[in-house]
């Protein structure tokens, strides 16, 4: 398994915003690369969740060799994804856990949860559309929908389309991460999920 940082984000080179979607996708195709250098797997999967998951299935749709890939809670269309940046800022500062680390960055450059925008990423996020992808991301997909207000009924019947083995599951009652103290927690079981079909699917 390999975790990696997009450049321009994390521990990565460069800074916020540098980023833009191609090079995201180059960044994926390098990770890609380093696996197979690794460890030569006979099987490569893909595991993306929001923004990494629309990236994961857009690299997949065009460079094809995916045998699975697990889609958690994907953007369907960038200008949805611009629309929950803009008004999530002040939900984020009502919480405890950052209110009171707010640097006053929420006007900066028309800053997205309290970081500038990237002009390139934000332009290319505007032209994303999955339901517009004409060939399956991999062999074999999960759909992992754990969110409350974007259905992706949509996405779904779209994936279906493409490949003939989609597994779906909807997720009630779990957000997909929840800040606790300083830390960023991820739902554990929608990991154990992600985890098992994959060991099934990419054994």
């Amino acid at each position: 398994m390999l975790r990696f940082d997009f450049y321009g984000c994390g521990d990565s080179q460069g800074e916020d915003h540098e980023g833009s979607v191609s090079q995201r996708l180059t960044d994926i195709g390098v990770a890609v690369g380093e696996i197979g250098t690794r460890c030569e797997p006979s099987k490569l999967c893909l595991v993306g969740l929001r923004f990494g998951a629309t990236l994961a299935m857009i690299y997949g749709a065009q460079n094809g060799g995916m045998e699975g890939m697990v889609l958690w809670d994907p953007i369907a269309k960038g200008n949805t994804y611009i629309g929950e940046l803009g008004s999530a800022y002040p939900e984020l500062l009502r919480s405890p856990v950052t209110a009171r680390e707010d640097d006053g960055m929420a006007e900066h450059n028309g800053g997205a949860l309290g970081l500038p925008r990237a002009q390139t990423l934000f332009r290319d996020l505007r032209e994303i559309n999955l339901l517009t992808t004409a060939q399956a991301p991999a062999r074999s997909v999960l759909l992992i929908d754990s969110e409350h207000d974007n259905r992706p009924e949509n996405l779904r019947e779209h994936l279906g389309s493409l490949t003939s083995k989609l597994d779906y599951e909807h997720l009630t009652g779990v957000d997909f991460r929840t800040a606790e103290s300083d830390k960023v927690l991820f739902a554990n079981e929608v990991v154990q999920m992600a985890v098992s079909w994959i060991s099934t699917k990419c054994p």
